[in-house]
């Protein structure tokens, strides 16, 4: 996998991981960052009832959020 690249915004470490929907009970992957909150979310593959992503789908998802992440900057005030 791609290097995701520190928060544009803060420069925090940024992680890929999995978010979820307490009410409507879905899961999507995300690219966050702990220290400030910024995060870009997968919301076409939701992970509803169970279905389980076969790895090599998982692998595409992880690449496409780093990329998009990797070319976020920071809003120009």
């Amino acid at each position: 996998m791609a290097e995701l690249l520190p928060c544009p915004f803060c420069g925090g470490e940024a992680y890929i991981g999995i978010d979820r929907d307490g009410e409507m009970y879905k899961e999507w992957f995300t690219a966050y960052c702990d220290n400030c909150g910024a995060e870009i979310k997968d919301h076409r593959k939701f992970m509803c009832c169970g279905e389980i992503k076969d790895e090599q789908e998982v692998k595409c998802i992880e690449l496409e959020l780093v990329n998009k992440w990797n070319i976020r900057t920071p809003k120009e005030r």
